[in-house]
């Protein structure tokens, strides 16, 4: 599956405005605004400056992370035992980062006006609207910048940007990237972007309102709207909607902050009682769904739900259609969860060179092709091996046994699975525990998939928004470092050069980290069942540390001490004899549960207040 991202023109713009004003080709005065990012608010505190709006982005409030050592999944377990790699908690993130994607595309859209605030280009008037005016130039040869002052092209500048970022999924090449050039993006170079910024007479609400086009025929892009609704509250909501490289690309995307103790420089600091939830849809050429994410501080919890319906076509393969539908609760101090996730349908197959050149795999390529042309009997080569593609192949139990030819280009799969894990030191990986050792199994084994829509609203823009029309307030030509000035004067300001510099150095790196982020676009969780079970099969996958070790009841274990059981059949083992694997009546709790004197049964409310 790939993924497409349309703000390769605001890259643009944010890598000429820092050239021009790194270049220093016109003059001009600077004076210091303080620390970039904007002040610290608290209680009270209104959002009539872009620099007081809070992060929205969701990473920032992900409890996956952790400091433990890097995940190891255990020597010789195949896929779906204890100690394997968690294909659950695999869908898990497939949904996480989506819903982290647009909640930085969100972050994005703040961030143009952020920098443009901070570079005192524009001041803000209560209750009313300022329109900035963008002139993007012709080519990207206008721009060429000061003789000697690392100008365009061929001497250390931005070349052309008018390109995608094509991150290969299931079947392409593993870690490769291809830079295509989008024919219908060049033209919107020599058009404007206009930015309408509009902080209400209260001071409790401010929207940011992007349009973009050629002169007279700018069309609304995006819309974002921050509220304080309360003391302790914000509210955010933002759509996006426009084309890219031919191909429509919506979606709406809604936060809620509460509990929020303080806003500094847009770090927000959430207090004991404070939550996250996002709700998110959208729509595009790969598929649509909609997805649902929430964050509580004090227990250091994080829900994921989501349902996302995939219908594209890969070269050579026939259409893919398929559903994945997931709830997950995890996190707290041990860094433990339980998911359950419901797939149906027809996934791109991956090719044998992908599989060969994943993980531990890439530095045996020669014994991975070798371990595959005795799986499937016949001969695999590096010549040919980008040209076989294979489908897991499971029993009625779901149990994965190998690999099989796929003719059509597709796998097929059906089925729904509940899993508990042990999340690594990434956050993007987990191993299979038992189901005692997580306090959010009964409550996730219990949850009714069938209650999570993908059916996706009305994504376009209602008629009440802007027009991209009116006089703009501020007119800027990144290719004339005096029309800066000139806008900074109309402001009443001088052009902070040192300010702007920073700030949109942190919207370039948001935009690399938004054009690397494959949200759902990288879902791989097949893919990691296939390599995991061949890693196994040529000896190269690497032993369970001791910290995911002890997540695994001892008499699950083999004889070399390596986890050698399904979750199920451990369970049956425990619940036979609960003293072997759990020391007694605890039944395998966390220990914050023990300690607080909980019982299984009252464990999993403990846990809604307490990291677990």
């Amino acid at each position: 599956m790939k993924r497409l991202f349309q703000w390769t023109t605001i890259w643009s713009l944010v890598a000429m405005i820092g050239l021009i004003g790194c270049g220093g080709g016109g003059g001009g005065s600077s004076e210091t605004t303080g620390t970039t990012g904007g002040d610290t608010t608290s209680s009270g505190a209104d959002v009539s400056k872009v620099s007081n709006l809070p992060s929205v982005d969701l990473s920032d409030y992900d409890y996956s992370t952790t400091s433990s050592s890097n995940i190891a999944v255990a020597k010789g377990a195949g896929a779906g035992a204890l100690g394997s790699t968690s294909s659950a908690y695999c869908h898990v993130r497939s949904m996480a980062n989506e819903a982290i994607r647009m909640s930085k595309q969100v972050q994005l859209d703040k961030c143009f006006a952020l920098a443009m605030e901070e570079g005192g280009l524009y001041a803000l008037t209560a209750g009313q609207a300022t329109i900035v005016k963008v002139i993007m130039p012709d080519s990207y040869e206008e721009f060429g910048g000061p003789e000697g002052g690392g100008g365009g092209p061929g001497s250390g500048g931005p070349g052309p940007q008018n390109v995608a970022v094509v991150t290969k999924g299931p079947s392409g090449e593993e870690g490769e990237e291809e830079f295509r050039s989008c024919e219908s993006e060049t033209g919107k170079l020599g058009g404007n972007i206009l930015m309408k910024i509009e902080p209400n007479a209260a001071g409790d609400q401010l929207q940011i309102s992007m349009c973009e086009g050629s002169e007279g025929s700018e069309s609304l892009v995006n819309v974002s709207t921050f509220t304080k609704s309360a003391a302790d509250t914000y509210t955010i909501s933002a759509r996006h909607c426009g084309e890219f490289c031919g191909k429509t690309d919506c979606g709406d995307f809604a936060v809620t902050l509460s509990g929020v103790q303080s806003v500094a420089s847009g770090v927000v600091t959430l207090g004991t009682d404070g939550q996250l939830s996002a709700t998110g849809q959208f729509s595009g050429a790969f598929g649509s769904g909609r997805i649902a994410y929430s964050s509580i501080a004090k227990s250091q919890l994080n829900e994921v739900s989501g349902s996302f319906h995939a219908s594209f076509q890969e070269q050579g393969a026939e259409a893919t259609d398929f559903t994945d539908a997931v709830y997950s609760r995890y996190g707290g101090s041990t860094k433990t969860g339980t998911s359950k996730h419901l797939f149906n349908g027809a996934f791109p197959a991956a090719s044998v060179a992908e599989l060969c050149g994943f993980g531990d795999l890439s530095g045996s390529q020669n014994l991975c092709y070798q371990d595959f042309s005795e799986n499937l009997g016949m001969t695999v080569t590096a010549q040919n091996a980008s040209s076989i593609k294979v489908c897991p192949q499971k029993n009625d139990d779901g149990e994965f046994l190998g690999d099989q030819l796929s003719q059509t280009g597709l796998c097929e799969e059906s089925g729904t699975d509940t899993e508990s894990f042990k999340i690594g030191a990434d956050g993007e990986t987990a191993t299979v525990i038992a189901d005692a050792l997580s306090a959010f199994s009964s409550r996730v084994s219990a949850f009714d998939l069938s209650t999570i829509s993908g059916t996706v609203g009305d994504l376009s823009f209602s008629a009440s928004e802007w027009n991209c029309s009116g006089t703009p307030d501020v007119t800027v030509d990144p290719t004339d470092f005096a029309s800066l000035n000139a806008a900074a004067t109309k402001a009443l300001k001088a052009v902070d050069t040192s300010a702007l510099q920073t700030a949109i150095a942190t919207c370039q790196t948001l935009e690399e980290e938004l054009r690397n982020d494959q949200g759902i676009g990288g879902f791989n969780c097949f893919e990691l069942e296939q390599a995991e079970f061949h890693e196994g099969e040529i000896g190269v996958d690497s032993e369970l540390d001791d910290e995911h070790l002890a997540f695994i009841p001892e008499p699950c274990r083999g004889s070399n001490g390596a986890p050698s059981l399904s979750p199920e059949d451990c369970k049956t083992i425990c619940d036979a004899d609960p003293t072997s694997c759990f020391g007694g009546e605890n039944m395998g709790m966390p220990e914050a549960c023990i300690d607080a004197g909980e019982t299984p049964e009252t464990c999993p409310d403990y846990c809604e207040e307490n990291p677990c």
